[in-house]
């Protein structure tokens, strides 16, 4: 019998690492093709783009309408009608398609853009409606459990896209052409995936209870995660609408660094299976995971936001070029709220676990309602900074507001002055970093390198992070697992 739970939960600890490595490689390639568009073309051209596709992108989660949210727990709950779940799916998915399309078309009419950004809409949004079809099947791929091909779709998916782009730019300096390449390799990477989806997910067939069902199951994460998606792009929205292009360009490079930084907190997600198993069972195992998962949050959002705001000059050359550097400003920013970009990413996880997702719609329209007044006042007068400014805000506030409903029931755990050490390694790691804070060659990885040492050996030093892999604890945590569910050692 335990050797049955021990190797259901290395399964569990498999598909959680691959859900991981897979964000991550899509991030890495995402970005990747970011930097070379934006190094090929030059800020104002790249802010046409950044302008068309952020609109774009503020869609991203109206394309399936909360669809890829609902698909796997259907299909875990009923694997072998998963041809039928999926393929009932699809067909409303594909019903929704065009009008996706035209409601990004007309916003950006409405919003007044320019013809330059006009004519990048279209393939902007072919790429944000296809790339909802290609989730629809990776949804199913997770209800299957298959996290590996889930992965392997998020690695083909953008590494053809960043072939594609770069293939066109070798051949012409055009946005417009590099775009389409994307809707070339999205349409491509659709069919692949559809093929992988549909030799697992058998038998095939369309039933409408059951499409209905799925919609109207799916309609309000739906929405939910739609007010995500347009707070997440409110701020290079508004900039668009009062600044040039060039200078959408330059804050969008921006904030390109900080959204890789922010696929580092999808590792939140790592602890939702267990978090979901002791909520409701063991309220004081859950809290103690929930305390622990914190402090391990911490950790990478403290070091990130440190470095980002310290050697910014540094990052923006670095990845961007020298046109760049005047994004510097904007980024340490941004970075400044890295820490509250990484708890927002665990207060989600712990939420969902308790089954309390209308918290996280509450929370994120009222940092959405402060974000677009912020921005409507700061954009104006101060351009990316204002921008820049508001984010930090949104974060800042929603991470206030999160805590209050994540950390109150089960009370804490922790010590009260746990956070010594944290100051204290960042104050180290600070000191480090200062005298290359306008550094922007290669003298800055000098400094960067002992002053992540001083940061962990004050952090691994203090004892506020348990070791994972101690003596004996694994042994330990299969025990006090059992023991929340009932079990015996």
């Amino acid at each position: 019998m335990e050797g049955e739970w021990v190797g259901s939960q290395r399964g569990l600890v498999r598909n959680m690492l691959w859900l991981l490595v897979g964000n991550l490689a899509a991030q890495a390639l995402a970005a990747a093709m970011g930097l070379l568009l934006a190094r090929a073309v030059g800020p104002h051209e790249y802010g046409l783009y950044a302008t068309a596709f952020s609109l774009a992108l503020a869609f991203t989660y109206t394309a399936l309408m909360g669809l890829d949210s609902v698909i796997p727990r259907e299909v875990a709950r009923n694997p072998d009608r998963a041809g039928r779940v999926v393929l009932s799916a699809l067909t409303s998915a594909l019903l929704w398609f065009p009008v996706l399309i035209l409601l990004i078309l007309g916003t950006g009419k409405a919003l007044g853009y320019s013809p330059e950004v006009r004519a990048l809409l279209l393939p902007a949004a072919l790429v944000i409606g296809i790339r909802g079809l290609i989730n629809l099947f990776r949804s199913v791929l997770r209800g299957l459990e298959r996290m590996d091909l889930d992965a392997a779709v998020q690695g083909v998916e953008n590494g053809l896209a960043l072939a594609g782009v770069g293939g066109v730019l070798f051949l012409s300096l055009s946005v417009q052409k590099a775009l389409w390449a994307m809707v070339g390799a999205e349409a491509l990477a659709l069919a692949l995936a559809g093929i992988w989806a549909g030799r697992l997910a058998r038998p095939f067939g369309w039933e409408a209870r059951l499409a209905r069902e799925i919609v109207v199951s799916a309609l309000p994460l739906g929405l939910t995660f739609t007010l995500v998606g347009l707070n997440m792009r409110l701020d290079t929205l508004i900039l668009s609408l009062f600044r040039p292009a060039q200078e959408v360009g330059l804050y969008n490079a921006a904030v390109g660094l900080m959204m890789l930084a922010r696929s580092v907190g999808l590792m939140a997600a790592a602890f939702l299976p267990r978090l979901s198993f002791l909520s409701g069972r063991d309220e004081t195992a859950f809290a103690r995971l929930r305390d622990q998962g914190l402090l391990w949050m911490l950790v990478p959002g403290i070091g990130i936001g440190l470095t980002m705001t310290l050697l910014a000059p540094f990052l923006m050359v670095l990845l961007y070029g020298a046109p760049f550097l005047p994004a510097a400003p904007a980024l340490r920013i941004l970075g400044a709220g890295a820490v509250a970009v990484f708890l927002n990413a665990y207060f989600w996880q712990v939420l969902i676990a308790r089954g309390e997702q209308g918290t996280i719609a509450r929370t994120t329209m009222a940092s959405l309602l402060l974000s677009f007044a912020l921005a409507a006042v700061l954009v104006p007068r101060w351009g990316a900074l204002g921008a820049a400014g508001a984010v930090l805000a949104r974060e800042v506030v929603q991470s206030v507001l999160l805590s209050r409903h994540v950390l109150g029931q089960p009370p804490l755990t922790l010590r009260r002055r746990l956070w010594v050490p944290f100051l204290v390694a960042a104050g180290a790691m600070a000191l480090a970093l200062w005298p290359a804070r306008e550094a922007t060659g290669p003298i800055a990885l000098a400094y960067l390198a002992p002053a992540l040492v001083a940061y962990l050996i004050v952090i691994v030093g203090s004892g506020v992070i348990p070791l994972p892999f101690g003596k004996g604890d694994g042994r330990k945590g299969i025990s006090r697992f059992r023991r929340a569910a009932g079990g015996t050692d």
